[in-house]
């Protein structure tokens, strides 16, 4: 049986600081409709990849992929002029 896809991205928040916002969501299943997300910040984005290596080593199965999405994309709370 194939694993499940657990989608990762690395974000950041201009005006919010330095830091890179990590989210680590796995796909829903039928066993599991609703997956609990994780959220972190780190000050450096090799640590926030070591961090979702070891969450997929020890919570998830050795078949389970990480899919990242949009690397180190820049996000903006409000729009531009606001």
């Amino acid at each position: 049986m194939a694993g499940r896809r657990i989608v990762a991205r690395i974000s950041r928040f201009p005006g919010m600081g330095h830091h890179r916002y990590v989210t680590v969501r796995p796909e829903p299943t039928p066993a599991d409709p609703d997956p609990q997300e994780r959220v972190m910040k780190f000050s450096q984005r090799e640590t926030a990849i070591r961090w979702v290596e070891h969450l997929l080593a020890r919570e998830f199965d050795s078949d389970d992929t990480v899919v990242w999405e949009a690397g180190d994309e820049t996000r903006w709370f409000a729009g531009e002029g606001d």
